[in-house]
């Protein structure tokens, strides 16, 4: 499939400094990339003006950066400026007159002139998810990052939730495809129901090398002595745990174990790095916590790689980038086991549950002093973070996106969770291309003689009381209505724990066929109808 030609990439709630958190830094190393590799595409980047300075400067004239109609600069004819120009103008707040919108009318397209699959190639993308300034009519990705208002409303205003809410919603239903940052995200937003499978692929955000390579001039922050420190470098909202954080550090200083080691915790200034350097003050921990407010690259860098570890306790992460980085530096890792962390640490971080303090001190505690675990976390954290350090294939993987959405095909239907060899784990999940989003599921299953159960349950995972029993030694059909995409099968059971061999994948049928199947009879193959009954 070609690729698009022109790409609006929508950074306008991009903010000044470290505001947006983790998600700007993805973003930037992003686009990066996208331009790296889609050099005959036109970028248009649209942002606000205190953004623009910072824009320009990394990217110079190698895109468009659209901040008022008049840097759209639209060259009579093309379309694709015009609707820059659109966009653009849509940005401006109501009172701005109905100059604007009868201005737009002549050097935009109207609604309708433009549809997705018109073979255009042009496209748009909300790497922030929200999808207010797409022009009717394009097709578009969007990034999705986490539903974390959900999991902890408590953590956000009504006005934050509302806000956070309407833009999932919005970017679920206007979105040709949503591109979630871990496969943990990617669950959540099924999950909600707003968007079925077949629009939502997982695309691990993959940190750029020179992200965490000091320079040799860069020095860790003012204050700070190497390998005597622990480090925290994230925004200081409620999620992020500080305040466990803090107290878990009093319980293990109070036991006067490991040394003098600090805790430095970076992250944006505001009311809340005030709060924990007061709570520190108050604690008589005011000399051992530092709090040296966002740190450049370099600084960040260099205060990173001479970290005698770097300590995670966030609640709740899309994918947590911090810890990847981490990695890549050579520092050991211990951090939360909830949310997407565990699926980011891949095996290579000490884990522990960020709501227990006393969990948090003994992680302090083996970090600190078990030299023994910190050279195998070092060694298994250069391992996993070679496997997230390829920023090209991140944007690779979004460029087909871009390409499929430009050509109106959207995702490519497929069926994932089932092994080459037949076999089930256990979940089933369909992916439907735009076309075949009204087929019902047709699945045929067997579980064979030998089988350590005697019965696997299908159901769908959704909490309907859809249900197949297949016994050891049947096979049994069943069709799912157009809106299951998920399915799940169990219970299921591991070769290698019943002596069948050495296999420790956790499987549980073997799927003999599985078809989409339209109202007219006519049926998508899925898997060809295959004879089963081999010992995995």
């Amino acid at each position: 499939m070609a690729d698009v030609r022109a790409l609006t990439v929508d950074l306008t709630p991009m903010l000044v400094g470290a505001d947006n958190g983790g998600a700007k830094i993805f973003v930037l190393q992003l686009v990066s990339a996208l331009v790296a590799a889609m050099p005959d595409c036109r970028f248009t980047l649209l942002a606000r003006a205190s953004t623009a300075v910072e824009l320009r400067a990394r990217f110079g004239d190698r895109m468009t950066i659209v901040t008022s109609l008049d840097d759209c600069s639209p060259a009579s004819g093309e379309p694709f400026a015009r609707r820059a120009a659109r966009a653009a103008l849509r940005a401006l707040p109501p009172r701005a007159g109905n100059w604007a919108r009868r201005l737009a009318d002549r050097v935009a397209p109207r609604r309708g002139q433009v549809g997705a699959g018109t073979g255009g190639g042009e496209a748009w993308f909300c790497p922030f998810t929200a999808t207010s300034r797409v022009p009717a009519g394009l097709p578009v990705v969007a990034t999705l990052y986490d539903l974390q208002y959900r999991a902890y409303p408590q953590f956000f205003t009504d006005d934050e939730r509302a806000e956070r809410d309407r833009n999932f919603r919005a970017a679920a239903a206007r979105a040709d495809v949503l591109a979630a940052i871990s496969e943990f995200s990617r669950d959540e937003a099924i999950a909600s129901g707003l968007v079925d499978a077949g629009r939502v692929v997982a695309i691990p955000i993959q940190v750029a090398p020179s992200r965490v390579a000091p320079t040799d001039c860069s020095a860790p922050a003012a204050g700070l002595v190497p390998d005597r420190y622990f480090l925290y470098p994230a925004n200081f909202w409620p999620h992020k745990n500080h305040a466990m954080l803090l107290t878990a550090y009093a319980q293990w200083v109070g036991r006067r174990r490991g040394g003098e080691l600090a805790l430095v915790c970076t992250g944006a200034e505001g009311a809340r790095a005030d709060a924990l350097r007061a709570s520190a003050r108050r604690m008589g921990l005011g000399a051992r916590v530092h709090v040296p407010g966002f740190l450049p690259d370099d600084a960040y860098a260099a205060t990173l790689a001479a970290a005698r570890a770097v300590i995670f306790p966030s609640l709740y992460e899309g994918f947590g980038m911090p810890v990847i980085e981490a990695m890549a530096a050579g520092v050991p890792v211990a951090c939360g086991n909830r949310a997407a962390l565990p699926e980011v640490a891949g095996g290579a971080a000490l884990l522990f549950d960020p709501r227990r303090p006393d969990a948090i001190v003994d992680a302090l505690e083996r970090l600190a002093n078990d030299d023994a675990l910190r050279a195998r976390l070092i060694a298994l954290g250069r391992a996993r973070a070679a496997q997230c350090a390829r920023p090209e294939a991140m944007a690779a993987a979004y460029r087909a996106l871009f390409a499929r959405v430009a050509g109106g095909a959207g995702i490519a239907t497929e069926l994932r969770g089932r092994h080459a060899d037949g076999w089930a784990g256990p979940v089933l999940e369909v992916a439907r291309a735009a076309g075949q989003r009204t087929h019902r599921l047709s699945l045929v299953v067997s579980v064979p003689p030998w089988h350590p159960h005697s019965a696997v349950d299908v159901e769908s995972c959704d909490g309907r009381r859809i249900r197949l029993r297949c016994p050891r030694g049947a096979t049994r059909a069943l069709d799912l209505p157009p809106d299951v995409s998920r399915i799940a099968l169990g219970p299921t059971f591991r070769p290698a724990d019943v002596g069948l061999n050495p296999d420790t994948r956790a499987l549980s049928a073997q799927l003999v066929s599985a078809a989409l199947v339209a109202d007219d009879g006519s049926r998508f193959l899925l898997v060809d109808e295959v004879a089963c009954g081999s010992r995995s």
